[in-house]
């Protein structure tokens, strides 16, 4: 700052990528800083680098509290980009994005490619985040992506998440775990494929013993998932339609092969119809001869 006292105008000089100095106090999160060089020149705040980024940007990538604050307090009609809520929400930066929700309550409907911000913490692996968000709007637990993907449906791929805060999702919303997916896939479906067996217990017994048992038909062929079914199918006292017919063609082929073994042994023991030909032809010429003898 001394320097900055001694050569006035480097503070609005900008590097190779336009960023000011108050940019670089912003990045490393210099409060006092920041504070001095807005005191001392104030059009700084309005600079903007060669990414078309501001101080409150930088800030809030940067994921610096304090910083945002200062730029918030400055100007409480200052606009936050989608972008910054997007990299917080990615980030996990939970003081950020709550001072940015409380600056502006309209961004808690921010969506990203059909995402909602609880969906984006969800992909990030983030429950503070998402525990967060849902108590600024918890209907949150009712929209879809793009895909048809429920809040439900990307919890249970994530073994980061606690089985509380998915049955809290589920029961905000319990109608979710039959949703379908573009891929036509249930949150349910999604638990078995994960192996997420809490998921699995809590869900199963909300669907009906069809909706379940075409769930384990479907996985049933693959083998990592095999011992995971047959213990759930054994809990439920549950025959998969493909287990009995294998059974039954099984049995089958064991007939089968009984009788074809049975068949070989009967063709062995008969006699062969050429040998039958050459005994009768044989008979039948001794009798010849011995009636030309006498």
């Amino acid at each position: 700052m001394n320097l900055l006292a001694q050569n006035p105008t480097s503070i609005e000089a900008g590097d190779s990528q336009h960023q000011t100095v108050l940019h670089y106090a912003a990045r490393f999160g210099h409060d006092k800083i920041a504070k001095r060089l807005l005191a001392h020149t104030p059009a700084l705040f309005q600079a903007r680098d060669s990414r078309f980024r501001d101080t409150l940007d930088i800030a809030v990538e940067s994921g610096y509290d304090k910083v945002v604050a200062r730029c918030l307090k400055r100007d409480p009609k200052l606009v936050v980009s989608m972008n910054s809520l997007r990299i917080a929400t990615h980030s996990g930066f939970v003081d950020v994005l709550t001072r940015l929700l409380a600056h502006c309550p309209k961004l808690i409907d921010a969506e990203f490619q059909g995402r909602t911000l609880a969906v984006v913490a969800a992909e990030c692996g983030n429950e503070r985040l998402v525990d967060m968000l849902l108590a600024v709007k918890p209907e949150q637990v009712f929209r879809t992506d793009n895909q048809g993907n429920t809040l439900l449906h990307y919890l249970i791929c994530n073994p980061v998440f606690s089985h509380t805060l998915v049955e809290k999702v589920w029961r905000m919303n319990m109608e979710a775990s039959r949703a379908v997916n573009g891929n036509s896939e249930t949150p349910f479906d999604r638990a078995v494929m994960f192996w997420n067996t809490p998921a699995i217990e809590l869900l199963q017994w909300q669907l009906t013993y069809q909706e379940v048992a075409s769930t384990y038909e479907r996985f049933a062929s693959l083998e990592n998932l095999r011992p995971l079914i047959d213990k759930q199918c054994e809990l439920l006292n549950l025959v998969l339609h493909q287990d009995v017919i294998a059974t039954i063609y099984e049995f089958l082929g064991l007939q089968r092969v009984q009788r074809a073994i049975g068949g070989e042994k009967r063709r062995d023991m008969e006699p062969d119809d050429s040998a039958r030909r050459n005994v009768s032809l044989t008979v039948s010429y001794d009798r010849k001869k011995q009636k030309r003898k006498e």
